[in-house]
Parts: structure tokens; C-alpha cells; sequence
């Protein structure tokens, strides 16, 4: 079998992981100094979060709830907005004139949907990114009015302040400076929002669920499921490839949204052409891989039983779907396979059966043993997906104490008495209580599924006996001084708002809101484009390596770049970089009027020559064995 069989343990990381490098190669990274869609989304919920954190969820919906009242309310600034945010703004008012409120009325039920408590938008947390994009959407004016009142009133180089500073101008950033255009990065959330809500979203949730057949704390398990359900994302996908997505209604506000935007020649310059290339890039990325199988299976649709998207059930043609499992099987690997072989008797049976056979009900087994199946699935095969997911707890737990506005080391501290205290807690009384239990007579034996009641007190008084005999010990391991400085950090008071500071804050941010001051929607062109949108060669991979030499001098003598016989033979790939950088800094400087200061910030040149477009193809199959997915 393949690689890849042997990692993709987890559906969630597997399907996140597509996720993510979709968006990163299409769209760009999150990060310091990146102007991406994921960058904003990491300003906007930071913004919400640090009013939060300075001065409580009080607070935080007063600021809301004074932004949206100078948006529905002051004239001069729905103007504003109505030309530089024509899409942003048409939707709202929409959706006041559908709900068929005032405009007080509806401030209040907007309130209710105020974002007080979304996670951080990280590719590494499962989902977080496609949530967070809506939510910025959802809330696109008011983040920004927000963004607006927060500078005001904050004073220049506080952080708060460059937060809202950063946030503004990557939610003003257009291709070109008019008024009525798209802005580039709200257009970039509407196809993450279209992706989720056609295929993403629900598959994501799914892969979140307990196994059906393992039950409650199995989230993980059922990656087992996986071969099947690749095909049903592969014929999800298959309706949004080719332009498909151009049908569907999930991405009508990404095709509004691209209308807004104005042709400006080549992709780099990130006009029409280059939200025209970005759903077939992004979907190019996002691949399904199919796993191995082998057989003849009847042409015939059936109902997948566990691969519910929400509450819709799934069907697929059996014929097809096994077919597309089986195209790249590789019947000698698999044969060589120990697992394969141990159980090819047992499998055997189990597809010339006439009745189907559920491995987990031995009910349908008939005058035939599978144990020797059903022990290797739950030895070998069930742990596999799912022994990954252990960690997983500490994330829980990260969730669990985030409900909370401290900062991130009082959470680390609860996480840390959680996974210590309360959780083997549980572990041990529910262990010591079905022991207990064991040893009654059978006919007098409860099922223990909780610890509950006068059993739970009492053996909560004797576990915190022996965590206080524990926490002594550690305690004059650490020694008088140590403990000293950990109790004052926990007993601090900075960074705790008081209700005079907030009162503080709520009357200069009133005043911002009231204030006639003109504010001037300042439009900037701030949007990375990756070098797999604009064709570009990554300098890293032009290496001796990968046979890269010819293709650096072809495209050296395109340019016009003069070199030695003796650099042509003996410098190898590597060294012949710096003639590419200087000449890719004096193109950009003559052509593009752009003005590069150390040659270490060229990472990319735009090929000129016809060898080293062929390059370009390579590149991606090294791209791709980088990253596992060959």
C-alpha cells in the first residue's frame, strides 16, 4: 500500500490539512506582515478579544452596540459605506427590510448575534478557519465601523490601536482606488464561505462525530470510515470543479462579489483575472485521495448508513463508488500487506456471504467465525485512525477554559488542573466504583456509566486527601522562594479592568461614534498573491537537486544576463541565484516601478523564458512529494 495509508490517521487533520493548503497556495498564509483574508480574520476576532479582554463581555457589547446604532442611524457614514462596500452594505439592508424591524428592533436582535466568544481562526485548529470567515462576513461593517471608533479613541501605538490600524486597511484593500468596487479580501472570504457551506462545512462536521458503532468519547474513531467517504466528498467535489461552482447557489455572493471587480491584465495585478483562476487553483488543491481497495461490486444505488450530512442521508451508485476506490490498487502491494494476509481467509468469506455480515454483530456471523477479524479490528485496525486523538483532550481542554477572558497563561494554569486533577479524577473513582462493583453477586451488579451521588462525595474528599499530599511534596520540592513568585503572578491585578476604566472607555467611544468628524475611507492595494496564482518559480526549489541548472542559464540568457564559461560550467544551481535575484530586482524597478531594498526579500521570479515555464509543472510534483501527497 501507498505511504499516505500509513499517516492519514485522522480525517480531521486529513481534511483540514486540504483545507489549509488550498487556501495557503491559492490565497496566501496568516502570519506577521501578511496581507491575506486569514490575516484579516485574525485581526477582526483579535480586535473583539482585546476589548474583551480590557474591559469584559459588558463592554465589548456596548461598543457593538453603539457602532451599529452610527451605522443604521448616521447618514453620512451609511453614504460611505454604501459606495466603498456595495455588496456589504446592500446585504444588510436587506436583511433589516426582511425582518421587517425598526431600525432599534433590529440593533437589538444584531446584538444577540454579537461575536463574543469565537475561537481564533488558526489552520491547525479543525474548521476554526471557515467558521471565523463567516462570522467576519456576518459582521463586515460593523468589525470595520468598530475598527474605525477603536482608533479614535485609543491613543497612536497603543495595541489596540495597530490592531484596529492593521484591520482597517486590509478590509479597505481594492485592486484599483473607486469607490463602488469589491474589496479584494472581502471577495477572497466569499469563495471560503461558498466552499464551506457547499461541501466543507458538513464534511468537517461529520468527521467531528463519535463512531456510531464505538459510542460517546470515540470522536476521531471514525476515520475508519474513511475509503467510503472519500468518494462522497470526490462527487461533492466533482459539482464544483469545472466550473461547476458557477451553478450552485452556496457561491452566489463569491460571483456578485467578483462582478465588483474591474479587469486589470495579468493575475499579479489582482483584478477580474485573478478571482477567474483562484476556484481552480484552490480546487486543484483540495485533493482526495483514493485509498485501495479490490472486487466486483453490482451497479446499484444504496444509502451509505453512517455518512449523514446533518440529517440528510447519503447515496451513492455502489459500482461507482467501489470502482473509484479501487483505480489505483496495487493487488501486489496489498498481497505483501501482513494485515492482508492475516485476515484474506476471513475477508473472503465475508464477500461470498449471501446475507450481509456486520463484523460487530456476531448475530449476523451465522456457522462462521470472524473473532480472529473482529480481535485484529480492534487491535490493529480501530486504533489506527484514532490513537492521535488522545492529545486531542488537551484542546478540549483549551476550549473548555477559553469560555473565559483571561489571558493565555491563567488558562494554561486551569487546562493544567483540569487534565490533573479533574480528569483522573473521574478515571479513578469511575475505575474504583466498577470494581466495586464486580465484586457483588451478578444478579446484584449495576452498569456503571457515571460517578454520581453519596459514592462521588466521598470519593472526591479522599482524592483531594491524596492531590494535597502531592501538591506538599511539590511544593517543598520547589522551595520557599519559587512558590513566593508563582502566588503573587497567579494574586496580579494588572491587565483586570475596573467598572470606572470601563465607563472611561464607553463615554470616548460614544463620543467617536457621535463624532462629526469626516472619516475618509482610505483605499489601499494591500493583497499577496502566491506565486502557484501568478506562475511564479520559487527560487528554493531551483536547485542542483532537482535538476534545475538548464533551466536557470535558458532563463538567464532570456533576460540578458552576460556569464563567464567558466560560471556557466562550474557554478552549480544554488550559486547561479544571485544573477536571478539581481536581474528580478531590476525588472521589477523598470517595469513595475517597484523598488526591492535587500535581495533576501526576492523569494520568486516570474519566468521569461519558454525553458523555464517548463519548470513550472516540476515545481509541483516537488511541491507535492514535499508534502507527502505522491
Amino acid at each position: 500500500m501507498p505511504v499516505f495509508s500509513d499517516y492519514v490517521n485522522c480525517l480531521l487533520h486529513a481534511l483540514n490539512l486540504s483545507h489549509q493548503t488550498a487556501c495557503i497556495d491559492s490565497m496566501g498564509d496568516q502570519g506577521m506582515g501578511k496581507n491575506t483574508p486569514f490575516q484579516l480574520c485574525f485581526l477582526a476576532i483579535l480586535l473583539l478579544k482585546t476589548i474583551k479582554k480590557q474591559g469584559g463581555l459588558d463592554l465589548l457589547k456596548k461598543y457593538y452596540a453603539m457602532t451599529m446604532t452610527q451605522l443604521l442611524e448616521d447618514e453620512t457614514w451609511q453614504e460611505n459605506m454604501s459606495c466603498n462596500f456595495v455588496q456589504a452594505f446592500g446585504d444588510l439592508m436587506d436583511e433589516i427590510d426582511e425582518s421587517g424591524n425598526g431600525i432599534t428592533e433590529h440593533i437589538d436582535e444584531m446584538l444577540k448575534d454579537c461575536p463574543t466568544n469565537i475561537a481564533q481562526g488558526n489552520f491547525r485548529r479543525w474548521g476554526t478557519i471557515s467558521k471565523v470567515a463567516h462570522v467576519v462576513l456576518n459582521h463586515w461593517l460593523a468589525l470595520l465601523n468598530m475598527a474605525y471608533s477603536v482608533k479614535d479613541v485609543e491613543k497612536n501605538g497603543c495595541y489596540l490601536h495597530t490592531v484596529a490600524s492593521e484591520l482597517i486597511k486590509l478590509m479597505s484593500s481594492k485592486a484599483m482606488n473607486r469607490r463602488n468596487d469589491t474589496p479584494t479580501h472581502y471577495a477572497h472570504l466569499q469563495w471560503i464561505v461558498g466552499f464551506g457551506d457547499a461541501m466543507f462545512d458538513a464534511n468537517m462536521e461529520w468527521a467531528k462525530r463519535n463512531d456510531p458503532v464505538f459510542g460517546p468519547g470515540s470522536y476521531g474513531q471514525i476515520s475508519r470510515l474513511i475509503p467510503e467517504h472519500l468518494f462522497v466528498m470526490e462527487k461533492q467535489l466533482q459539482k464544483i470543479r469545472n466550473g461547476g461552482w458557477k451553478t450552485l447557489p452556496e457561491f452566489s455572493g463569491y460571483i456578485e462579489a467578483m462582478e465588483g471587480i474591474p479587469s486589470k491584465g495579468p493575475v499579479e495585478n489582482k483584478g477580474r483575472e485573478y478571482f477567474e483562476k483562484l476556484p481552480s487553483l484552490f480546487l486543484e488543491r483540495f485533493e482526495v485521495i483514493p485509498p485501495l481497495a479490490n472486487g466486483l461490486f453490482p451497479d446499484e444505488d444504496i444509502i451509505l448508513e453512517h455518512h449523514y450530512m446533518g440529517d440528510q442521508p447519503t447515496t451513492v451508485n455502489l459500482k461507482e463508488c467501489m470502482d473509484w476506490l479501487v483505480k489505483e490498487a496495487d493487488k501486489e502491494a496489498m498481497e505483501q500487506n501482513r494485515l492482508f494476509q492475516f485476515l484474506i481467509d476471513d475477508m473472503s468469506k465475508i464477500a461470498e456471504a449471501e446475507d450481509p455480515i456486520d463484523i460487530f454483530d456476531k448475530s449476523t456471523w451465522g456457522t462462521k467465525d470472524f473473532t480472529c477479524t473482529f480481535e485484529a479490528y480492534w487491535n490493529h485496525i480501530a486504533p489506527k485512525p484514532c490513537h492521535t486523538q488522545r492529545g486531542e483532550n488537551l484542546v478540549h481542554t483549551a476550549k473548555f477554559v477559553g469560555k473565559t477572558h483571561f489571558d493565555e497563561a491563567r488558562r494554561t494554569g486551569r487546562s493544567m488542573i483540569h487534565c490533573t486533577f479533574i480528569r483522573d479524577f473521574k478515571l479513578w473513582a469511575f475505575d474504583r466504583l466498577r470494581k466495586k462493583e464486580m465484586e457483588k453477586p451478578v444478579q446484584e451488579r449495576r452498569t456503571i456509566t457515571k460517578v454520581e451521588g453519596k459514592p462521588r462525595l466521598m470519593m472526591t474528599s479522599m482524592w483531594i486527601d491524596q492531590t494535597l499530599d502531592h501538591i506538599d511534596a511539590a511544593k517543598e520540592s520547589l522551595g520557599p522562594a519559587k512558590m513566593k513568585a508563582i502566588i503573587a503572578g497567579v494574586k496580579s491585578k494588572s491587565d483586570k479592568s475596573s467598572a470606572s476604566d470601563n465607563d472611561k472607555k464607553e463615554k470616548l467611544f460614544l463620543r467617536a461614534t457621535k463624532s462629526k468628524k469626516k472619516r475618509v475611507i482610505e483605499v489601499v492595494d494591500l493583497a499577496d498573491v502566491t506565486p502557484w496564482m501568478n506562475g511564479s518559480i520559487i527560487l528554493s526549489y531551483l536547485t542542483t537537486t532537482n535538476n534545475a541548472k538548464e533551466f536557470i542559464l535558458a532563463e538567464l540568457d532570456e533576460r540578458g544576463v552576460k556569464l563567464t564559461n567558466n560560471q556557466r560550467t562550474k557554478l552549480q544551481a544554488r550559486e547561479l541565484h544571485p544573477f536571478l535575484v539581481d536581474s528580478e530586482i531590476e525588472h521589477k524597478r523598470k517595469e513595475e516601478n517597484i523598488f526591492i531594498k535587500e535581495a533576501k526579500e526576492v523569494k520568486t521570479i516570474k519566468p521569461k523564458s519558454n525553458k523555464m515555464k517548463q519548470f513550472l509543472p516540476i515545481q509541483w510534483e516537488i511541491y507535492k512529494k514535499r508534502k507527502g501527497l505522491v
